[in-house]
């Protein structure tokens, strides 16, 4: 044990198992400088070390042991997405500053590439870390970490551009497609699509371990996509789990689900040959459904039901009206005002 006084206050210096420990006991009084020494002491002895005098760990291996803790969670969507921005925060470099130095200063200033979204995947793990860190007592305060704008999909398919991209998409994209322009499947939902989900004598589809509560549900088969499951079917051999088994492709290459689970460069390589614009992704296909059958129906409540939304108003961010149900209802603004203005006229030159 040793005070040393450093301006006007004694800072203390003692070792326990080994570890030494430093630090100002806020004190500038010798006698009230040795209590708080004393103290600190007695409690790391005892396993009670406080906050403060704890060694921080870095970024990179909190991460360790956070992901070891959602290792148990439920849902594997929630356990790949912790994963995913534990793997975009290991890349940068703020995975080796300790977690104690990191604020919202840092979190602003991370250069992760890709959409909005992918960014924000990092930063809600970055503050679920950090809440946890500090519901643990390592970190003095709950830390703020502002997430960025995403931008929504806006962009829906035209039905010249939804023939000629299905035209030129090839096998098994053309079909992956064809699930979420007539039934609303999320991209990664279509791809992992077992055979035991679907039922060609009820002439429809069945979707579980969806994104929601909602999202399990059963789906009516268009005609198109009828006949383009039941060619699927028996190209296949018997006994197939998946619609779109991974060993299926050239290189006989397969994955631990056993389905296909990368189609983005494949569906690059389509949308070029069909001329598509950039702002249109494999995913427009589901916001294209939404649209259309809103503007078809008039019924939100119907496609919240087909596309598997919790609540409304994510399906209201799906649905882009065209313009020409504006255009009309503007027509009749004006012929409205035009007939009110004719008959004051017409009232006033009878007076």
């Amino acid at each position: 044990m040793a005070l040393t006084k450093r301006g006007k206050t004694y800072h203390y210096a003692f070792s326990v198992g080994g570890r030494r420990y430093r630090g100002t006991t806020k004190s500038q009084t010798i006698t009230q400088a040795r209590t708080v020494e004393s103290q600190l002491m007695a409690k790391v002895e005892q396993g009670l070390m406080p906050a403060h005098l704890r060694k921080m760990p870095t970024l990179r291996e909190y991460a360790v042991d956070f992901l070891s803790q959602v290792a148990f969670m439920p849902k594997l969507k929630t356990r790949l997405y912790y994963a995913n921005g534990c793997r975009l925060l290991n890349a940068q470099p703020i995975a080796g500053m300790r977690i104690d130095q990191i604020t919202n200063r840092e979190a602003v200033r991370l250069e992760i590439s890709g959409s909005g979204s992918n960014a924000n995947n990092a930063l809600r793990v970055l503050k679920r870390m950090l809440n946890l860190a500090w519901e643990e007592g390592l970190l003095p305060r709950q830390p703020k970490i502002t997430l960025r704008p995403e931008k929504e999909r806006s962009a829906v398919y035209s039905p010249e551009e939804e023939a000629c991209f299905l035209s030129k998409a090839g096998q098994p994209l053309g079909d992956i497609a064809l699930l979420i322009f007539d039934a609303g499947f999320r991209p990664c939902e279509a791809i992992a699509l077992p055979w035991k989900n679907v039922d060609f004598v009820r002439r429809a589809v069945y979707l579980e371990g969806g994104k929601s509560k909602k999202a399990d549900r059963w789906i009516p088969l268009s005609d198109r996509l009828y006949g383009a499951l039941i060619e699927r079917a028996k190209s296949q051999k018997p006994g197939t789990v998946w619609l779109f088994p991974a060993d299926g492709n050239k290189n006989g290459r397969t994955t631990k689900s056993g389905h296909i689970e990368n189609y983005t460069k494949t569906f690059r390589r389509a949308a070029k040959r069909a001329g598509l614009p950039g702002s249109l992704v494999l995913y427009s296909a589901r916001h294209t459904l939404a649209t259309n059958l809103c503007e078809s129906t008039g019924n939100p409540k119907l496609v919240q039901s087909m596309v598997g939304h919790t609540r409304i108003s994510t399906t209201m961010r799906y649905i882009h009206t065209g313009m020409a149900e504006g255009v009309i209802a503007v027509n009749q603004i004006n012929r409205d005002r035009a007939i009110a203005v004719q008959d004051a006229k017409t009232q006033n030159l009878t007076q």
